[in-house]
């Protein structure tokens, strides 16, 4: 709800008074965040990381992700956001 509040009085415009880098350097620190907490998923709940078929699945499952995320048009993510796309 914030950040509809947010975006409706046109807070984005507060992000150009932030240097690039700061910006750059937020972003890339969510990104480790993310492939950290997706590191979880490819082990087992004790700390075994997964083999065989169940480590095959679960890399498919995120090369076809990725696939879709990277690979839909742009006429079609102007619709629906691509991530939405690989999550259904």
């Amino acid at each position: 709800l914030v950040q509809l509040l947010v975006g409706y009085l046109r807070g984005g415009r507060l992000v150009r008074m932030l240097p690039h880098p700061v910006v750059l350097g937020f972003v890339n620190g969510l990104a480790v965040k993310v492939i950290l907490a997706q590191v979880d998923h490819f082990q087992h709940p004790h700390g075994v990381w997964l083999q065989g078929a169940a480590l095959g699945w679960h890399t498919g499952l995120a090369a076809l992700s990725f696939a879709i995320i990277e690979g839909t048009p742009r006429r079609v993510s102007k619709l629906v956001p691509a991530p939405l796309l690989a999550m259904a």
